[in-house]
């Protein structure tokens, strides 16, 4: 094979490569944007639309949300407190107190854990029987649904 020859199949197979890649990106549908504070009616949107929720349900699931993330916001700031306590421990170098202060982090974990769960079971108790079945199939992607995004990327759907 010649030079030309060689060179001729080089620069084609470059330009069907480069033609590929500029139809993978013109194809492919743009990224979406990260969203900021519609972002959390998100979770909402699913549950009330997996839920099948009626406009009186919607009412009530609203008022446990609100419920919900004024004990969350309480139980959040408790363990910033805790966390601050036990930081500030590193610049003394005085350890004594950090086994209770990771203890109470700990079980502050288990009271946000707690009243997570306690939420849903409130949420599951506003179903109708016919709902029921919905909020079963939902419960094993509750995790799922409340994710934080990663890298920017809304959660997948």
């Amino acid at each position: 094979m010649s030079k030309l020859k060689l060179f001729t199949v080089a620069v084609a197979g470059l330009l069907v490569l480069n033609l590929a890649l500029l139809t993978v990106l013109l194809v492919r549908p743009a990224p979406r944007p990260p969203q900021q504070g519609p972002e959390r009616e998100r979770p909402k949107q699913i549950i009330i639309q997996r839920l099948q929720l009626d406009g009186d349900q919607v009412k009530k699931y609203e008022r446990l949300i609100n419920e919900h993330q004024s004990a969350i916001q309480v139980l959040d700031e408790e363990v910033r407190t805790a966390k601050n306590s036990l930081y500030r421990i590193l610049r003394s170098g005085e350890t004594a107190e950090k086994d209770s202060l990771i203890g109470l982090l700990g079980q502050l974990q288990q009271k946000t854990e707690a009243t997570h769960f306690d939420h849903f079971m409130l949420l599951r108790a506003l179903c109708r029987p016919e709902q029921l079945p919905l909020f079963e199939e939902m419960a094993s992607d509750l995790a799922h649904i409340f994710e934080s995004p990663k890298n920017g990327r809304p959660p997948r759907d």
